[in-house]
């Protein structure tokens, strides 16, 4: 099965691509103010930088982070708009498209609610499965990463959406 999973922000934005056939795992980060201040050139360069690695791998399923929208502000209108845009600019590429929780998606990553600040656990946990994975010839792909966070979430709701269609790689059912 072919994941990608997006956790996006208006700083950054976390890509973790998981191939269980190939057995490998790719994560991209990138900061989502690079390019203009003008928000159009913006969400252009966003769109082109998340379509690219969709063309690259051909995912099965896209999983978005999903938010609450339960207030109106400047952030939340702005990250309405970059996953609407996010979303328009790969959706002819995909063939499913599902939105995840990140609180779900790090429970079930953590074994405990774990958006209480400590972004840490998240972390940890992404990275001691991680090193799991190694350990059983799961080939790991990155370049320098700019946020460990949002990779991280990624990871969180890959895993997760590998959970919902019984695909956890069985070494980290131990």
């Amino acid at each position: 099965m072919k994941i990608l999973a997006i956790d996006q922000s208006l700083s950054s934005i976390g890509i973790t691509f998981f191939d269980s056939k190939k057995r490998a795992i790719y994560f991209y980060n990138f900061n989502s103010h690079i390019g203009s201040d003008e928000p159009i050139d913006r969400l252009v360069y966003i769109g082109y930088s998340i379509y690219n690695v969709v063309c690259k791998h051909k995912p099965e399923i896209v999983s978005f982070e999903d938010y609450a929208f339960s207030q109106l502000s400047s952030s939340t209108t702005k990250l309405a708009e970059l996953v609407g845009f996010i979303m328009g600019s790969i959706i002819k590429k995909c063939k499913s498209i599902d939105k995840v929780n990140t609180l779900t998606a790090a429970k079930f990553l953590t074994g405990s609610g774990v958006r209480d600040g400590k972004k840490e656990r998240v972390n940890f946990y992404a990275k001691k499965q991680i090193d799991i994975l190694k350990q059983n010839d799961f080939k790991i792909f990155y370049e320098e990463l700019l946020c460990v966070d949002d990779v991280s979430d990624s990871y969180a709701i890959a895993l997760f959406i590998l959970n919902k269609i019984n695909e956890v790689p069985k070494c980290l059912l131990t």
